[in-house]
């Protein structure tokens, strides 16, 4: 695919990386919420995430054998491995990222859209020190590849 796309003119290609803690609790939430059924390990998520609080969640279950199930516990580096991005934007500083996009597509001013919008919850307020260090572990190379802070 990235082969096509760098064939193609007038092109961007854009990610967008979010902090490994934040993301987590993120996914945390989907699950806890989440009323859809759409197969059994999106079921048993569900259960478990509704059992336990976000940081016995990260603290206590096997989230290494969920990667090969679960896209959401993956690393974003196993998604954007080895693709030629030509911009890559922090979602915690989407806003003035944003203005960089904008402006490589030719629209330099023209307003990020706001879709899907949820309320905003802080990691640091829901994540205990013990989930925080294995979130730290199982994401390190997103800690690494995409230099966010060792703040935990």
């Amino acid at each position: 695919m990235h082969e096509w796309y760098r064939a193609t003119e007038n092109h961007v290609l854009i990610a967008c990386v979010r902090h490994p803690c934040a993301r987590a609790l993120s996914v945390y939430q989907h699950f806890h919420r989440s009323m859809r059924r759409a197969n059994a390990t999106n079921d048993m998520l569900q259960i478990m995430c509704r059992a336990v609080s976000a940081s016995e969640f990260w603290e206590r279950f096997d989230i290494e054998a969920m990667r090969k199930h679960v896209p959401q516990v993956r690393t974003q580096y196993s998604f954007l491995e080895g693709s030629p991005m030509d911009i890559l934007l922090r979602f915690e500083n989407l806003s003035v990222d944003w203005r960089r996009v904008a402006a490589a597509i030719g629209r330099p001013g023209y307003p990020l859209p706001h879709k899907n919008s949820t309320e905003r919850v802080n990691w640091r307020e829901h994540l205990s020190d013990d989930a925080r260090r294995n979130i730290r572990r199982l994401f390190a190379v997103d800690f690494r590849e995409y230099d966010y802070e060792d703040d935990i």
